[in-house]
C-alpha cells in the first residue's frame, strides 16, 4: 500500500504523456493496409481533460520544438495526434477534435511530421466508424493537398484499395472525400502510373454511370470525380480506353452537362454555383478526350454546343475565368472540325464573339484572346 504522509509529487504534462507511451512512434506496420490488427498504445486516461488540452492549444505549445520550424508543430506532437487516433482509449468525440486538428493546421512542418500523422490517419480509415472514416479522409486530403510526400506514402503504403472501398460507399460524404484523396493521388504522372494497377480508372468509370444523374445531393462528388478522369486522361492509355463504347465516358459526361445546363442558360441567367461547377469541371475532362473523331461527333451530334453558346451571352458567366477558359478551350479543338465548326456557328457564335473579345478576360490575357480569334478563324475558314 502506499505510504499516504509522503508528499504527492506532481509530474509535469510531458512526463505523464512519456509515461503513458503516447509520445512514442506507431509501429512501423501501423499505417498499411491489411496490418489494422496492430494494436495501438494501451493506456487510460481522462477523454475529456484531453480534448480540452488540445483543443486550447496547451499541449501544442508544451511539446513546442524550436528545430521543427516556426510555428509548426513538433515531432511529439505528432506523435501524440497519430497515437490519440489509433489509441482504443480515445473516445469518437475525441477522434473526431484530432482530425478537425489536422484539418486546421497551416503548419504541420516539413519534417517527418504530416507522414506520422498520415500514418495515424491511416489507422483510423481502416479500423474507424463511418463517421470517422469520413473525418480521417477529410484530414488525409488536407495532409496530401500540402505535402506531396503524403501522396507517395499514401502509394508506397497500399492504401489505395482503402479509398476504393470507400468510395464505393452509399455515404455521400465519405464518397465525396475519397475523390478528393484520388484528386490529389492523380496529379503526377508517377502516381498515376502506380494507380493503374489497382483499377481506379474503371472505378471512376463505374461511379461516374452510377452517380451522373445524382447531381441533386451529389454534384460535389461528381464535380471532384470529373477532375480525377480528367487528370487520368492527361495520359494516352486512359483516353484510349475511355474511347470504348462501352465505358459510355462521353455519353455519361454529355448526361451531365445537359443536366447541369438548364434551358435558357446564358441570355441574362447566370449558372448557379452547383451548375457551374458541374459544367466546368464536366468540360475540363471532355476536352481531354475530344481529340478522337468518335468523341467530336457524338459532342456535335448533342444539343450541348447550343447551350454552350447560349453560356457565353451571359456577363457574370464570363467573369468565371476557369469556366469561360474551359469552354474556349472545348470550342478550340471542336471548331478543327467542319461539322462542330457550322454547328457552333448556327448557334450564334457570331452573335457572342464581340463580346467575348470586349470581355475582361479576353483583354487581360492575350492567350485567351488568341483562343477566341482561332475558333473565328476555323469557323471563317469552313464557311468559304
Amino acid at each position: 500500500a502506499e505510504d499516504l504522509r509522503v508528499p504527492w509529487e506532481l509530474k509535469v504534462i510531458t512526463a505523464q504523456m512519456l509515461g503513458l507511451g503516447l509520445l512514442s512512434p506507431l509501429p512501423e506496420s501501423a499505417g498499411k493496409s491489411g496490418d489494422a490488427e496492430v494494436q495501438g498504445v494501451q493506456c487510460s486516461f481522462n477523454d475529456r481533460v484531453m480534448q480540452v488540452l488540445l483543443e486550447t492549444g496547451h499541449l501544442r505549445k508544451v511539446l513546442q520544438d524550436e528545430d521543427a520550424g516556426k510555428d509548426c508543430m513538433s515531432m511529439e506532437y505528432a506523435h501524440l495526434l497519430a497515437n490519440l487516433l489509433s489509441c482504443s482509449a480515445a473516445s469518437t468525440n475525441l477522434k473526431a477534435c484530432v482530425c478537425r486538428l489536422i484539418i486546421a493546421d497551416e503548419a504541420v512542418g516539413e519534417k517527418g511530421q504530416s507522414i506520422v500523422l498520415a500514418d495515424g490517419l491511416a489507422r483510423l480509415m481502416q479500423k474507424g466508424s463511418s463517421f470517422l472514416v469520413t473525418y480521417a479522409s477529410a484530414a488525409m486530403v488536407n495532409l496530401s493537398q500540402s505535402h506531396e510526400v503524403v501522396r507517395s506514402h499514401f502509394i508506397h503504403q497500399d492504401l489505395v484499395p482503402v479509398c476504393m472501398h470507400n468510395v464505393r460507399m452509399k455515404d455521400t460524404d465519405l464518397m465525396l472525400y475519397s475523390v478528393m484523396l484520388f484528386v490529389q493521388l492523380t496529379k503526377r504522372s508517377n502516381h498515376r502510373a502506380a494507380l493503374e494497377k489497382y483499377g481506379v480508372l474503371q472505378l471512376c468509370f463505374e461511379v461516374l454511370d452510377a452517380i451522373h444523374e445524382q447531381l441533386d445531393h451529389r454534384w460535389r462528388v461528381v464535380a471532384e470525380l470529373c477532375v480525377v478522369l480528367g487528370q487520368l486522361f492527361c495520359d494516352q492509355e486512359a483516353v484510349a480506353i475511355a474511347e470504348r463504347p462501352e465505358h459510355k465516358v462521353t455519353t455519361s459526361l454529355l448526361s451531365l452537362l445537359d443536366a447541369a445546363l438548364p434551358p435558357g442558360a446564358g441570355a441574362g441567367r447566370a449558372l448557379s454555383e452547383s451548375s457551374s461547377k458541374i459544367v466546368t469541371k464536366a468540360i475540363f475532362t471532355l476536352q481531354k478526350i475530344c481529340g478522337g473523331e468518335g468523341v467530336r461527333s457524338e459532342v456535335c451530334d448533342s444539343n450541348i454546343l447550343k447551350k454552350l453558346v447560349e453560356l457565353l451571352e451571359d456577363q457574370e458567366n464570363l467573369s468565371n475565368v476557369e469556366l469561360m477558359n474551359n469552354v474556349l478551350h472545348l470550342f478550340a479543338l471542336l471548331s478543327v472540325g467542319r461539322n462542330c465548326s457550322a454547328k457552333i456557328q448556327q448557334f450564334g457564335w457570331g452573335r457572342v464573339y464581340d463580346t467575348l473579345m470586349a470581355s475582361p478576360l479576353a483583354l487581360s490575357q492575350d492567350a485567351v484572346r488568341e483562343r477566341i480569334q482561332a475558333i473565328q478563324n476555323n469557323i471563317k475558314s469552313f464557311a468559304k
